[in-house]
């Protein structure tokens, strides 16, 4: 029997400055496998207009089962996925 994964990828933006604007943005490498588990590394792409990207809010959904992780506020996350099901990861990038 072949378990299925599949990673949502989804962005949020967040405007920190009046003219600064921060457009999150993210990669994965991977958006579904088989794998059990499935590793899992997101990096954020994020870009600002007018400053320097220094806090990421990262945060994490998945199905029944799932328990949340607390991400730390950096660049770069993994999370080794083992429950079957959907995932969506959120990304909240601020500049200075």
């Amino acid at each position: 029997m072949r378990i299925k994964y599949l990673l949502l990828v989804v962005a949020l933006t967040c405007f920190r400055l009046v003219n600064s604007q921060v457009t999150a943005d993210f990669t994965s490498n991977v958006t579904s496998g088989c794998p059990n588990p499935l590793l899992v590394i997101i990096t954020d792409n994020s870009s600002s207009t007018a400053g320097t990207i220094v806090t990421w809010n990262w945060t994490m959904t998945g199905p029944p089962g799932f328990v949340s992780p607390s991400f730390p506020n950096t660049n770069q996350i993994s999370q080794q996925l083992d429950i079957p099901g959907f995932y969506t990861i959120t990304l909240e990038a601020c500049d200075d």
